[in-house]
């Protein structure tokens, strides 16, 4: 490690590892499309991702890439966020019928990819 930015982006590709996929460096290499050995250096503190890998990192998992790379800044962007929201919003909105059809578009599309 040689700053705290490093030090930080260690720290946060390792808390996406635990909290999104379930502690798997595999699933955290398959979801954003880089190597294993790759996630475990991040992880380990050995490299830092580069802007490119935080990009892809920040895409896949919707957090900002500045927050993957260590910077103070907030975890989820604003646009980000108001995207979530507005889905949230519409989510509160729909009665039981479009839950259970939204639930089955997304299953399917899920199934898909």
């Amino acid at each position: 490690m040689t700053n705290k930015y490093s030090k930080q982006s260690m720290e946060r590709v390792t808390q996406l590892i635990e909290e999104r996929c379930g502690g798997s460096q595999q699933a955290f290499a398959d979801k954003v499309g880089i190597n294993k050995a790759s996630v475990s250096q991040y992880a380990n503190g050995h490299n830092a991702p580069t802007n490119l890998t935080a990009g892809k990192i920040a895409k896949a998992f919707g957090v900002n890439p500045a927050w993957v790379m260590g910077f103070d800044v907030p975890m989820v962007d604003g646009n980000t966020q108001t995207k979530y929201q507005t889905i949230i919003e519409l989510l509160d909105k729909a009665d039981d019928i479009q839950l259970r059809q939204i639930e089955t578009i997304i299953k399917t599309i899920v199934e898909v990819s």
